[in-house]
Order: structure tokens, then C-alpha cells, then sequence
């Protein structure tokens, strides 16, 4: 068969072009790709150290921002086309916050090289004004974007321009060989942290972005346009395949690991989507592959890589958090890093979604602290858990270290040596109830935040599922039924259970972040509630949190069990962090993982549920818990028999040979299969060491 020259030269041009996607080529020009690497963290929240190894903190011993800088440098020596960025949530969530509201995060990040950051809701929960003052006194070089928001309130007159210079919209960063690449920062959208950033408003994040992305890449301001994003997962991704002419988004907020970039597709073009989880543990690497001429951007490889404990510690770094360690010290008149206050002898995981022990115990020293009838507690607001072992000051400050105190015209103004302070809230039965009504409606409809309890029991149901039905207890007839159907509270004399008066007034332990929470509820639907007149107690919460945990010198997970204070109508089998352990014989030659099991709910379980422990493979920190393709293998099985009310069962797997060969951390999935009361605390993961 005869073959044309034109068909020829098409071949070879075709033949060029691929060997220049594949990156055979690396020079920059017609037809030509340069490879630009995106380094990127989100949600450090002022971990300046790693947490304790070993514990479900920090299983495998990952983090510590001198180690973080450490591994930066070694990637950055080998490709210097890099930028390094971070998705938001970089300041609150340690103490060390507490030295100057984050600027000393903005400094060590502009220490270890980061071009660019994002706002995130945890940055901005002191209001506008605040956030601008934490960034200029950082004196930091890089910019902390944040497009979609909306200054025109006239309280923001005298501060408008300043804060517009100090949270730009976008950046044009530039690398040595001359990609232009062009970042937009996206603020948080979700609803529940509005009132924290009055009297600024944030504003759609497709529209905004959209409308700069057209603009850079009308006016060829840019090679790449890099959307970093400071929002649940699954919305960055929807924003991938909204936003036009978008090639990568760096997401944050959801505290997700993706051991590969996740690819959507927008008017025909590959977006790329990654995050690396939380507290400077893992550092994505994303290499694209960058034809400047023809405006291609396509994915070389993406890497997260573990900031493991055998990197070096940069010692620039080093001292620089030797540095705020002595400033912590100075702020609280004693070296609380390094001080024992009390003991904790079991995990105390935290969760936004159900219920803990680490919130039950927070709802209990805000109750005694304030002599309020009750506590509560938010455990979206809750920083960090707590983990085995000694624990010192700065430990318990971290549960909840959030500075200053909301104000109703500019978000918040600095009261120095101060954090979120204890109110006494009172409110009606009637108007409890209705407030968490609504809390554990939206959790039915979406697993939001979990208000914890102290001083009463709660019975609810929210899905009214088919074991309530048949229990008799939840008629399928029965139209728009309220989550809660009865509160009960403790007879200070007598004991005993008495139920919740719709009428009687009652006062509510709360910080100042609960209140903000509270409001945003109540102005969201309307609640007819007063949330305005409370009287101050003169106590932080985190002082609270000391003072219980010292007088009683030993936290256990049993003084505040999860499965005392809510309690479903249907059964509700659940197992959590503290009641799954590794068993050993006294001889040491027996073992077995043992699993307790209990029903926190009101209805006998049927006992035809199932436990289903799943395996990961051994020291696999970068899949562990990830979203990833990388199915766990199913390791055992067992029924669960029934149950009773508050009954519970120990189930024991023994560990047989061949099971957990190599030696090192494994991670265990320990799934309830049930159709039961809460599905939010059918799953736990446990990390045990063999």
C-alpha cells in the first residue's frame, strides 16, 4: 500500500508529541514540556511537633515541621521547578497558637519555603480583622489568599483595603524556568463557620473562581491555574469540574489522604485533585508536565509522602520551634510542654460525627467548672484527643485553644491572655429540646457535628429504622417525628432519672465558640431562641478541662463512656477506639485481638448483626485510612449475639500463625453490620502493634 508524505509527517508529528507528553523531553519550547512539581500540605493546625508515636494519634510516628522541611529540601534539590503550597487550616488547633494567634505559623512556613497558602475556616474564626492582623504581624513574603469573599459591610469601612492587600484573591507565581503558574485561593463554605468571619460574607467559590480563572486565562497571565481550596473533598471536586480552564486542585478541610491524584474531567480537560491529610504528616508531590506554547498541562505522577520519623530534623527549624516553646512558657509562666498534670490510660479519639469520650469529658468539666445544670459541647470545635500516657499542660490547652472571644459588629477583637470563656446559657426544656432536635435532624440528613452531653441522658431516633418498627416503638404513619423523645436529668438528692421539664428553666455550660455555633443554627432555621444574655464566669474552657483532669489525676475512657448519655430507641451496636486491645496470654504464647461490643440503644438487637474486622497491610501509612482503590482484606468475621439495653459482649479473634507475619503497626477496620440506630459509629479503626 502506498503511503502519502503528509501521512508520513503527520506519523512523526504525532510520534514527537507523544514522546513529549511521556517526558522523554524536559526542554521547554514548541512542542516541548517542562515538568512542574507541586509540593503541598493542608490542616496542619499549629503541629509544630509530631504527636505521640504509636498511639491513634499518630500510629507510625509521622510529622514535626522540622522533619517536613527536612524532606521538602531533598525533593526541592532535584527539581527546581517547584512551588509549595498549603490548603488552609494552618494555624488553630495546638496551644501554640495561643503565643500571637498564628502569625508564628505564617513564620516557620515562610522559613521552610511555602509560596502560597489558603485561609481556612479554623484561620479565620477570629473574624476578618484578626485574620489581618495575624498575617501582618508575621511579616511574611508569601501571600494567604482568599477569593470568595464579600467586605462591603460598612463596620469593614476603615479596614477594607488592608484586609483586601493582606487576602488576595489570587497569585502569579513564577518558577525558574519561567511556568507562570497561577493559584486561587477558595475560603470555606460551609455554613456553620459563617458567623465566625462577620461581618465578611463568603460568597460562591464557583462563581468567583470562575470568573478569575476566564479572566488569567483570556489575557494569558498563566501556564497553569491551580485552584487550593479549603473544602470538604467531595465539593473540590465538584469545583474541578466547574471551574474552567482549572489543571490541578490542592484541597483541604476534610483531613483525607489520596495516595493518587484523583482525575475528573472538565470540557474535555484532565483536573487533578489531591490532599495529604493532616498535621504536616505527609507532603503531596504532584508532577505535571507543562507545554507552554500550546497551553497542555497533563499529569506526570503524584507521590504523598510520609514525613517519617528517620528524617533529620532541619536545625534552622528546630530552634525556631525551640524558640516557641520558650515563648509558651513565658505565656503561662511555666514550661507546660514539658510538665505531668495527669495520666490517661486509654485512647480518646476524637470525632465531628458521634459520640466520644474526649467530648463527654470536655461537657463535664465545663458543667462543674461553671456550676451549670448541664455542659455542652461542640466536637467540630474540639482540636485535638488525647492519647495513653503522661500528660502535661499544654496537652489539655490543645483540646480546646481557641483565642479570643466572638463580638457581634467585627468578628472578634484580641483580649490578650485569653481564650474561649464559660457562659451559663439559660433556656426552657422546651427550647433544649428544639435546639437539639435540630442538631440531630441535620445529622440523620448529613453527619455534621455531634453536641455532647453532660448532666442528662438523651433518647432519639434519627432513622427510624425497621428494628424500631418492628420493636413498636417508631410508626411508619408518624409524620415529621422529632429526632428526641425524651431527656432525662439526675435528681440531685435522691438520684434518681427525672425527665426534662418543657417549662422549667435550666442553665447551660457553653464557651464562647458553642454560642457562635448556637447562632448560626438558630439563624439558619429560625429557631425562636435567646442566645444573647449569658452570664460570664470568669472561667476559659481549657482551664476547665485542667482543673477536672488534675483533681481527678487519671482519665479513663470508663468516667466518660460514650454509650451512657444518648441512646437510641432501636438498638444501636457500636464499638469504640478504648474497647478494642490486643490480648496476650500470661505465658505470652497466646493472642487475640478482643473486640467489646455494646448496644447503647433502648431495644434488644436482634442477634443476626455481624463484626467484621478488615486488615491493612503492615506500616502502610500512606494507605492507611486513604482514599484509595486499595481494597483491606477481611481478616475475620463473628455474629454478634443479642444484646439487651446498655448489655455488652467481648468478642476474641485469636491471632493464628500467618496472621501479622512481619512485625510492625497494622491497621484494623472493625465494622458493626447492623441495621441499627446510629450508623455514625458503626465503624472504628484501631492501630495495634505485632
Amino acid at each position: 500500500m502506498r503511503v502519502g508524505i503528509k501521512t508520513i509527517f503527520h506519523a512523526l508529528l504525532l510520534a514527537a508529541l507523544s514522546l513529549g507528553v511521556t517526558g522523554i523531553s524536559s526542554c521547554d519550547g514548541p512542542g516541548k514540556f517542562v515538568e512542574l512539581t507541586i509540593l503541598h500540605t493542608n490542616d496542619i493546625h499549629s503541629h509544630l511537633k509530631a504527636e505521640p508515636a504509636g498511639t491513634e494519634k499518630n500510629p507510625y510516628g509521622l510529622g514535626g515541621l522540622a522533619r517536613l522541611k527536612t524532606l521538602v529540601s531533598q525533593i526541592r534539590a532535584t527539581k527546581t521547578d517547584s512551588l509549595l503550597l498549603d490548603a488552609g487550616d494552618w494555624s488553630e488547633g495546638t496551644s501554640y497558637f495561643n503565643i500571637d494567634a498564628g502569625s508564628n505559623m505564617l513564620r516557620l512556613l515562610g522559613m521552610i519555603g511555602y509560596d502560597a497558602a489558603v485561609v481556612g475556616n479554623h484561620d479565620f474564626l477570629n473574624g476578618p480583622v484578626e485574620l489581618a492582623n495575624t498575617i501582618e504581624r508575621s511579616a511574611q513574603a508569601f501571600p494567604a489568599l482568599g477569593a470568595n469573599k464579600n467586605l462591603s459591610a460598612a463596620a469593614l469601612d476603615r479596614e477594607r483595603a488592608r484586609i483586601e492587600r493582606l487576602v488576595p484573591e489570587y497569585t502569579i507565581l513564577t518558577t525558574p524556568s519561567g511556568v507562570r503558574v497561577a493559584v486561587i485561593g477558595i475560603l470555606c463554605t460551609a455554613f456553620a463557620y459563617y458567623e465566625y468571619f462577620k461581618p465578611a460574607v463568603i460568597t460562591d467559590p464557583v462563581a468567583k473562581a470562575s470568573a478569575i480563572s476566564r479572566k488569567i486565562h483570556d489575557e494569558n497571565l498563566a501556564d497553569v491555574i491551580v485552584l487550593l481550596s479549603h473544602n470538604s473533598f467531595d465539593e473540590n471536586v465538584g469545583y474541578a469540574k466547574r471551574v474552567p480552564w482549572i489543571n490541578a486542585v490542592i484541597s483541604g478541610h476534610s483531613h483525607v489522604k489520596t495516595p493518587k491524584a484523583i482525575e475528573v474531567t472538565n470540557a474535555g480537560q484532565a483536573v487533578y485533585v489531591a490532599e495529604t491529610g493532616q498535621w504536616g504528616q505527609f507532603l503531596g508531590e504532584m508532577t505535571l508536565q507543562v507545554n507552554r506554547e500550546k497551553r497542555m498541562v497533563k499529569l506526570k505522577g503524584y507521590a504523598l509522602r510520609p514525613v517519617s520519623a528517620d528524617l533529620p530534623e532541619d536545625p534552622e527549624i528546630a530552634a525556631a520551634i525551640d524558640e516557641q516553646d520558650r515563648a509558651l512558657s513565658a505565656r503561662y509562666g511555666h514550661d507546660v510542654t514539658r510538665d505531668h498534670v495527669a495520666d490517661c490510660v486509654d485512647e480518646m479519639p476524637h470525632s465531628n460525627i458521634r459520640e466520644t469520650v474526649v467530648g463527654n469529658l470536655a461537657a463535664d468539666a465545663y458543667r462543674l467548672a461553671a456550676k451549670a445544670d448541664f455542659g455542652l459541647e461542640t466536637n467540630s470545635l474540639i482540636s485535638v484527643a488525647l492519647a495513653p500516657g503522661p500528660l502535661s499542660t499544654s496537652d489539655l490547652i490543645s483540646v480546646m485553644p481557641h483565642i479570643y472571644a466572638p463580638a457581634p459588629d467585627l468578628g472578634a477583637f484580641p483580649e490578650k491572655g485569653r481564650t474561649w470563656m464559660l457562659r451559663k446559657l439559660t433556656l426552657t426544656g422546651a427550647q433544649f429540646k428544639l435546639l437539639l432536635n435540630t442538631v440531630l435532624k441535620i445529622n440523620g440528613i448529613t453527619p455534621a457535628t455531634w453536641i455532647s452531653v453532660s448532666g442528662m441522658k438523651v433518647a432519639y431516633s434519627v432513622n427510624g429504622s425497621k428494628v424500631a418498627r418492628r420493636a413498636g416503638r417508631i410508626s411508619e404513619k408518624t409524620p415529621g417525628l422529632l429526632p428526641i423523645r425524651e431527656i432525662q436529668t439526675t435528681d440531685p438528692a435522691t438520684g434518681a432519672d427525672l425527665p426534662l421539664s418543657d417549662s422549667a428553666s435550666y442553665t447551660f455550660a457553653v464557651h464562647d465558640g458553642i454560642l457562635g455555633a448556637l447562632r448560626i443554627v438558630r439563624d439558619h432555621t429560625g429557631l425562636p431562641i435567646d442566645l444573647e444574655h449569658t452570664l460570664e464566669t470568669g472561667i476559659e474552657a481549657w482551664q476547665a478541662i485542667f482543673k477536672l483532669a488534675t483533681e481527678l489525676r487519671t482519665l479513663s475512657a470508663a468516667d466518660f463512656e460514650p454509650s451512657t448519655r444518648y441512646r437510641t430507641l432501636e438498638a444501636d451496636l457500636m464499638s469504640q477506639e478504648h474497647l478494642i486491645n490486643l490480648f496476650e496470654s500470661s505465658t505470652g504464647k497466646s493472642r487475640a485481638v478482643e473486640v467489646t461490643v455494646r448496644n447503647q440503644g433502648l431495644t434488644r438487637s436482634l442477634g443476626t448483626e455481624k463484626l467484621r474486622v478488615f486488615m491493612g497491610a503492615v506500616d502502610d501509612a500512606v494507605n492507611d485510612g486513604a482514599l484509595s482503590d486499595k481494597p483491606l482484606d477481611l481478616w475475620r468475621e463473628a455474629g454478634i449475639p443479642a444484646l439487651g439495653a446498655g448489655e455488652q459482649t467481648t468478642l476474641r479473634f485469636a491471632v493464628k500463625k500467618g496472621d501479622f507475619s512481619e512485625p510492625g503497626m497494622y491497621s484494623l477496620k472493625i465494622e458493626v453490620v447492623a441495621d441499627d440506630g446510629n450508623a455514625a459509629n458503626d465503624v472504628t479503626r484501631r492501630h495495634l502493634k505485632f
